[in-house]
This record gives C-alpha cells, structure tokens and sequence, in this order.
C-alpha cells in the first residue's frame, strides 16, 4: 500500500477535481477500506452546489462520496467484529477514492453473491428509508404503509423495507407508468417473519441508523403520532403508516 492515494475532491473548484491525497490510517474503532465501487447521491451534487454539508469539518474541501462497497485493508485497535479481506459497504464521507475510513459500526458484511455495484448502492438508501419509515413515521409490524415516489431508489427501498420488517399492505405511488412495474416487483419480494430489524445487520447498522437520527434531526425533533408524514432527509420520498 502507498502513502498516497487518487480521490475525487469537492469544495475548490465547481467540479470534482482529481487529486492525489494522503491514504488514512485506521485508529481505535476505524477500519480502513479498499473501494470497489462507490454510489453517487443527490446529496453529492448538493455538496457541489454549497447547499449541503454533512459534517465535512472546517475546510472547504472534501473527500466526495457518501457511499461505497469494497474490502477490509486494515483495522484500527478494538476492531474485532470484521477482519482483514471481509468484502463490506457502507456510508461515510469520503468513498470517491481509492481508499476510505469507516467507524466500523458503519460497516455491514455484503452477502454473497451480491456484487460491488449493487452494494455499493444500498447503505444510503437503506438508511435512508429507514429513518423515514421506523424513526419518524413510528412505523411498527401489523401496519399498512403508504410510500409516495415509489420508484425512486429510496422508495423501491422503502416498499422492501416495510415488507421485510411486517407490513400488512404496502402501497406505493408514482406518475410514471413505465415505473409501475418496478414497484410491482419490489411488493412481490418473499416475505419474511416480522421483526424489530433485519437480524443480520442489527448489531452493526443499528448504532449509525441512531447517530444518524440524531445529527440529522435534532434541530426539528418533536413528538409525532403513527400517521404523521415523514420526510426523508435526503430523497423526496415520504411515508405515512396506519391501519387498514
């Protein structure tokens, strides 16, 4: 491994500009990624804009990047839920280079044969519609769930989520009817026995889904009934929960 690294750096010029920076060193708690594939968002071209900041410090310029998928390179000390050559995704900023730096709470095992791109796409919009459905809509198994934009990546999401997590009925919405069958499979998706989250990737998604919250909402927190609408943060999407 080099000292250094190619990466995408956002925050000087109107574009992404192509740079060579430092590879990070794992510390206590971190583990040091090797990128496969990295997943683009909207909040990515926000940052561009100046109309986003996710906490990139007090420099202007950033390591872009919100999402990745790839292979454990190094662990910091403490780490000892993954090991050197575990394929992974995750979120954090800083995922369009060739090496990134996860608190390793942020990481979740990609389980095969699940490949790069695929995974790479999932952990925002994961996290995403989560927060929207269980954190501020107050959703809970035995509910239906309204999700408006279906079809787009959240909500496509959303609909399995609800689904996965014991829905009763999910109904989707959207004014594309060449769109209609995507949310038709994704409603078609096995079901499974409800729980409070996906076994598999509560002992390590759960603390970031809560950290998460917590940055993102803290501002505008309040009390909320189970057929209050809840915004996404990041995608237009929205849920309502109820029942039928």
């Amino acid at each position: 491994m080099t000292d250094s690294m190619p990466a995408l750096v956002g925050g000087v010029t109107p574009d992404w500009e192509l740079r060579d920076v430092p590879v990070p060193t794992p510390g206590p708690g971190q583990v040091l990624v090797r990128v496969h594939a990295a997943g683009m968002n909207r909040a990515d071209l926000l940052m561009l804009e100046g109309a986003y900041n996710p906490g990139a410090g007090t420099s202007s310029a950033y390591t872009a990047g919100l999402e990745l998928a790839g292979e454990v390179a190094a662990l910091g000390k403490g780490v000892t839920s993954l090991a050197v050559g575990d394929r992974v995704m995750g979120a954090t900023l800083g995922t369009f280079a060739r090496y990134a730096l996860l608190d390793h709470r942020h990481l979740v095992r990609i389980p095969e044969p699940m490949g790069w791109t695929d995974a790479a796409a999932l952990p925002v919009g994961l996290l995403t519609g989560h927060d929207a459905l269980v954190t501020q809509a107050g959703f809970t198994a035995g509910q239906c769930v309204l999700v408006l934009g279906a079809t787009t990546a959240v909500g496509l999401l959303a609909v399995q989520l609800a689904k996965a997590l014991g829905a009763t009925t999910v109904i989707g919405t959207t004014t594309s009817a060449g769109k209609a069958a995507e949310t038709a499979h994704a409603a078609k998706t096995q079901r499974r026995r409800p729980q409070a989250f996906p076994r598999s990737l509560e002992p390590l998604w759960t603390p970031l889904l809560l950290s998460r919250t917590r940055r993102n909402h803290t501002a505008t927190s309040r009390t909320r009934s189970l057929h209050s609408l809840a915004m996404s943060s990041i995608s237009e999407v929205s849920m309502t929960t109820g029942r039928c």
